[in-house]
């Protein structure tokens, strides 16, 4: 930048105030030493709107290299930006303040003046009458700016609040600021739990008890600049509710601006996170306590890895976190049902939508007899392509039930041994229905399950026995507590003769 010096003509016993008020009065001073260096615009008009003067920084701005072809050729009255509206203000000497976009490549096609620019700036202009000794406006001075770059932050910042407000909105999420040396709480956005102006003393009363001390050492901490960021989950008691709410908190100390200290965080409740993960607890404790006391396994089976996740599984020696291969089932499974548990879990391992349903004798512990073992599971989990990814279901011993219904299984074939033994059947009649459950009958073909009903029995009997039938079975249909025994002829297609 050229380098102006001022020359005073004085001599050396000017005083420093005589010689300031020498330099204004000439003003040399203005014009060399401050108006051409100015970070500023100024440009000085005359009465008609012609410019007598403007300074680097103007020049630079409007794109003009040679001032020479701006002074006293550009008149502010024929800017394209002064409107009939405008140029009467500016010549009835009012003080006039402007912010506007201002397009070169409009200026250079109203020549205007000629600029070297193209873009359009964010112009800020502000616009004083230069007034005479009777008053009248004898010209005018311009002082300029190019806020484009501050406006754009400005912008970018506005962009960016909008941007996290929205984004913290939409995470239920509010914020607020701490002034450390004021010792009190302010809402900066959102529903917070501290009010404006709150004292710490008063927040500190609506937190709980135990977690004073953790609140204060990150206080402390940020304060100190022992730590940059700090994450802290707090208990405000909510009156109305008369419970205490859990809030999640991340906050840092922010900069010092004009000896202000602060703490800036932010706040989201979280107490239906902790209540449900409560719960949650709960009723996996829940959950494990029926399994030991019920003898049940829970079990999930990863298609992709094809291993089991066993839950209570002697096993997997009750390890949870410890997978089991296909091959360590089959170890624990007794020889003659390897091949019906592998037809069980075919479905599973190939990833189909089947459920696994199936009985087979397991040992899970070497010293111990075989017990009866239900494995039962239903698809739980699909990828995105709609694969069957993950099995879940439970295995169950039932020694005793298994026991059971061997035994009535035993029972029942040794009945209908005798009966078939001896030509005789069995039946069962329900009034409500109107139906027969029988065993070893000819009637419904010797399928016990498949009921027969009087029409069936009426229709196999000898004519002349029928109606001593009929009365039987009106008999047990009025519900009559007595028994009967009658003798009748029948002829079904198992017979050759009544």
């Amino acid at each position: 930048m050229e380098q102006h010096e001022i020359d005073s003509a004085s001599s050396g016993d000017t005083s420093p105030e005589e010689e300031i008020s020498r330099l204004i009065k000439e003003q040399y001073l203005f014009t060399d030493s401050i108006y051409a260096f100015l970070p500023i615009g100024i440009e000085i008009y005359d009465a008609n709107g012609v410019l007598r003067s403007i300074n680097d920084h103007a020049l630079r701005m409007y794109g003009v290299a040679d001032r020479n072809t701006v002074i006293n050729i550009v008149n502010l009255f024929n800017s394209p930006y002064v409107d009939d509206a405008l140029r009467a203000k500016i010549k009835a000497g009012e003080e006039i303040h402007l912010e506007f976009e201002y397009d070169f490549d409009q200026i250079n096609s109203n020549a205007y003046f000629p600029s070297e620019n193209k873009d359009t700036i964010i112009y800020n202009v502000q616009i004083v009458a230069i007034k005479g000794k009777t008053g009248g406006v004898i010209g005018h001075i311009l002082l300029t700016k190019d806020v484009t770059s501050v406006k754009e932050e400005e912008f970018r910042t506005e962009e960016t609040k909008k941007n996290l407000e929205m984004a913290m909105e939409a995470a239920n999420i509010s914020s607020w600021v701490y002034d450390v040396h004021k010792d009190v709480f302010n809402p900066l956005h959102g529903d917070v739990v501290a009010t404006v102006d709150m004292p710490k003393e008063a927040m500190l009363q609506m937190l709980h008890p135990q977690d004073h001390a953790p609140l204060e050492k990150l206080f402390s901490q940020l304060i100190n600049k022992e730590i940059q960021y700090g994450q802290i989950t707090l208990r405000f008691y909510n009156e109305a509710e008369k419970q205490y709410r859990y809030y999640e908190s991340r906050m840092r100390l922010s900069s010092e601006y004009l000896r202000r200290l602060q703490i800036v965080g932010t706040q989201l409740d979280v107490t239906e996170r902790f209540q449900m993960a409560k719960k949650t607890q709960e009723l996996i404790a829940k959950r494990e306590l029926a399994m030991k006391v019920s003898n049940i396994v829970h079990w999930d089976f990863d298609v992709r890895t094809q291993r089991f996740e066993s839950y209570n599984d002697p096993i997997n020696n009750y390890e949870s976190s410890r997978p089991l291969a296909i091959d360590e089932y089959i170890d624990v499974i007794h020889p003659e049902d390897r091949k019906a548990f592998y037809e069980g879990i075919r479905p599973m391992s190939e990833g189909k939508d089947n459920t696994v349903n199936f009985t087979c004798r397991m040992q899970a512990k070497r010293d111990e007899a075989w017990q009866y073992c239900d494995i039962i599971g239903v698809p739980f989990e699909k990828d995105e392509e709609g694969n069957i990814i993950r099995f879940t279901g439970f295995r169950q011993n039932i020694p005793k039930l298994q026991k059971l219904n061997r035994g009535l299984k035993e029972k029942n074939y040794k009945i209908e041994l005798s009966l078939k033994t001896v030509g005789m059947s069995y039946w069962d009649f329900d009034v409500r229905t109107r139906e027969f459950r029988s065993f070893n009958d000819p009637v419904n073909d010797y399928h016990s399950e498949k009921p027969i009903t009087l029409e069936e029995y009426l229709a196999v009997a000898h004519p002349d026995d029928a109606e001593d039938l009929r009365a039987a079975f009106d008999h047990m249909l009025q519900g009559t507590n007595k028994g009967f025994n009658f003798k009748y002829r029948s002829k079904t297609k198992w017979d050759d003769e009544w």
